[in-house]
C-alpha cells in the first residue's frame, strides 16, 4: 500500500527543512570565525570545535536507539521536531551572546559549554529531518519528491544565510546576528509538528541493545563503506569553513563571502530544481561520483590559478560550484536506500540507528575538519582578533585550505565509493519486498545483481 502525504504535511516539512538548516549553515559556517574574532586563538578554537563535534558524533548512535524505541506516544519523530524547534534557537542565542569583555579563559569556557550543548542537541532535528520521510510515506517517488523539497529548502536557506550573515555580523555584531538567525530558524521549524502524520510504521526492533545496534550496522556493508567514503571526503573538505577567511584576508572584504557562496549556490539551485528529473535518467550514485571527481580537478586548477585576481577567483569558484554544489547535496541522500537494503537483507529495520550513523559520520568528520582547518591556520601563524594584518604564511595557509588540501579526501573517497554497489532501481524492488507487495524470491529475480 502506498501512503500519500497531504499538502499541509508537505508544506510543513518544507518549512521545517527551511528552518533547521539555518542553524547548521549559520553556526556551522561561521562559528570558527566568530571564535577567532572574539579573541580565541585558532588552536583553542580547533580543540573546542573538534572535541564537541566528535563527542556529538559518538553520542549519535545512543540518540538513534532512543528514537527507535519510540519513547513518546505521539510518534517516533513528531515530538523531536517540536523539541528541536525550541532547543536549537535557545542554544544559538546563548552561544553568540558571548560577552566581549570577559577574560580569554572565560571566553573559551563560554564558547566550549554552549557549543557542546548546541552540537549535542542538534540530533533532535537532524535525525527527524531525514528519517521522517520514511514514516510519512512508503512510496519511492513521493520519497524522492520530499527529498527534493528538503534539498530545495536547504539551498534556499543557504542563500539567505549566505547573503544575510556577513552583512549582519559586520554591521550589528555577532550577538544580534545570532538572535535574528535563531528566531528565523525556530519560527520556520515550529509548525511542522502540528501537521505531521506518521502513517507508515514498519516493524522495528524497539528493544535493541548497544551490542545489537553495532551488529546491525556491521551487517549493512553499504552503510559502512559509503559513510567511510563520506568521512574521508569530508575531513579535508575545508572549503566552506575557510571561505569567510578567504573572503576577508585574501580578497580583502567580508562582502566577498556572499559572492563566493553564491558562486556555489547558483549551480546548486539549478541542480536541485532538476534533481528529480535527473535521477529518473541517471542513477544518483553516478551523479555523486562525477561530482567528487569534478570537484577535485577544479580545486587543483584553482590552486595554481591563485588569488591575485578577484575576478579569476570568482570565476574558478563558479566552475568548482558546478561540481561542489551537487556534491554537498548528494552526500546525504542515500541513507534511506541503505535502510531498505538492511531490512531486505536482515529483516530488521533500524531507521533511527542508521540515521544516527549518518549524523555520527558527518559530525565526526566535521569535528576532524574543524581541527584540521584551525590547526593548519595555527601552524601557519594565523593571528586572532578580527580585523588584523596577517603574516604572509597565514595567507598561504588559507589558500591551501581553500583549494589544494581538500583534494586529499576527494581522491581517497573516489576509491572507496567504487565498493558501493546499491542502485536506485534495485532499491525500489527492495521497498516492495519489505512492504510485502512481492515475495523475497520474486524480488531476488528482479534485482540487477546479487546483494
Amino acid at each position: 500500500m502506498n501512503f500519500q502525504t497531504t499538502k499541509k504535511e508537505r508544506w510543513g516539512y518544507f518549512l521545517f527543512c527551511l528552518g533547521f538548516p539555518v542553524f547548521n549553515n549559520f553556526v556551522g559556517g561561521y562559528v570558527s570565525l566568530f571564535m577567532t574574532d572574539a579573541g580565541i586563538a585558532a588552536g583553542a578554537a580547533a580543540i573546542i570545535l573538534g572535541l564537541a563535534q566528535i563527542w556529538d558524533g559518538i553520542n549519535d548512535p545512543v540518540f538513534g536507539t532512543i528514537v527507535d524505541k519510540k519513547p513518546f506516544k505521539s510518534g517516533k519523530f513528531k515530538p523531536w521536531t517540536l523539541i528541536a524547534s525550541i532547543l536549537m534557537p535557545l542554544l544559538t542565542i546563548l552561544l553568540f551572546a558571548l560577552p566581549t569583555g570577559l577574560p580569554t579563559g572565560w571566553k573559551i569556557a563560554w564558547a566550549a559549554v554552549f557549543y557542546i550543548l548546541f552540537t549535542t542537541a542538534y540530533d533532535t532535528g537532524d535525525v527527524p529531518i531525514f528519517g521522517v520521510i520514511g514514516a510519512m510515506t512508503d512510496d519511492q517517488k513521493e520519497r524522492h519528491y520530499l527529498t527534493g523539497r528538503r534539498t530545495l529548502a536547504g539551498v534556499i536557506i543557504i542563500a539567505v544565510v549566505t547573503v544575510a550573515a556577513p552583512a549582519l555580523y559586520s554591521s550589528i555584531g555577532w550577538g544580534w546576528t545570532g538572535l535574528l538567525m535563531a528566531l528565523l530558524g525556530g519560527a520556520l521549524m515550529f509548525p511542522f509538528h502540528r501537521v505531521l502524520v506518521e502513517r507508515n510504521e514498519p516493524k522495528a526492533d524497539e528493544k535493541m541493545t548497544v551490542r545489537q545496534m553495532v551488529k546491525a550496522i556491521a551487517k549493512n556493508k553499504y552503510l559502512l563503506v559509503f559513510y567511510l567514503a563520506v568521512i574521508c571526503c569530508s575531513v579535508t573538505n575545508t572549503v566552506q569553513g575557510v571561505l569567510p577567511y578567504a573572503a576577508r584576508y585574501l580578497l580583502g572584504s567580508d562582502s566577498y563571502t556572499t559572492l563566493l557562496y553564491l558562486c556555489v549556490l547558483l549551480p546548486t539551485l539549478i541542480f536541485t530544481l532538476f534533481l528529480s528529473k535527473l535521477t529518473q535518467k541517471i542513477d544518483k550514485f553516478d551523479l555523486l561520483y562525477i561530482s567528487v571527481a569534478g570537484t577535485m580537478v577544479t580545486s587543483l586548477i584553482s590552486y595554481f590559478v591563485g588569488y591575485s585576481s578577484v575576478t579569476m577567483v570568482l570565476v574558478m569558484m563558479m566552475i568548482r560550484g558546478l561540481f561542489f554544489g551537487p556534491l554537498v547535496i548528494l552526500l546525504y541522500v542515500f541513507t534511506v536506500d541503505m535502510i531498505e537494503y538492511g531490512q531486505f537483507k536482515t529483516g530488521e529495520r533500524i531507521e533511527g540507528v542508521a540515521l544516527a550513523f549518518q549524523t555520527f559520520s558527518s559530525k565526526v568528520a566535521s569535528g576532524f575538519t574543524s581541527m584540521f582547518m584551525l590547526g593548519v591556520l595555527a601552524a601557519f601563524h594565523f593571528v586572532e582578533g578580527g580585523e588584523v594584518v596577517q603574516p604572509e604564511s597565514a595567507y598561504k595557509g588559507i589558500w591551501m585550505l581553500f583549494t589544494l588540501l581538500p583534494c586529499i579526501g576527494y581522491a581517497i573517497s573516489l576509491v572507496l565509493f567504487r565498493f558501493y554497489k546499491l542502485r536506485d532501481k534495485d532499491v525500489q524492488v527492495m521497498i516492495r519486498a519489505n512492504a510485502g507487495e512481492i515475495t523475497r524470491e520474486e524480488a531476488e529475480a528482479q534485482l540487477s545483481r546479487k546483494y
